[in-house]
């Protein structure tokens, strides 16, 4: 199953990267991490991934 040229593998990247952008843009419990790199924009896409998760 591994040909390797194809949209099989450009799925598994784009979903790899997509939970590697949630992760940036969801506040952790402690929200250190969220707040330190967007003090004033947390709230936004927290709201916007509520909406785009559930």
């Amino acid at each position: 199953m591994n040909k390797g040229s194809g949209p099989e593998d450009h799925q598994a990247k784009a979903s790899i990267e997509d939970e590697n952008e949630d992760e940036d843009k969801i506040p952790l419990p402690g929200g250190s991490n969220m707040q330190q790199r967007v003090p004033g924009r947390v709230q936004v896409p927290s709201i916007r991934l509520q909406g785009y998760i559930g």
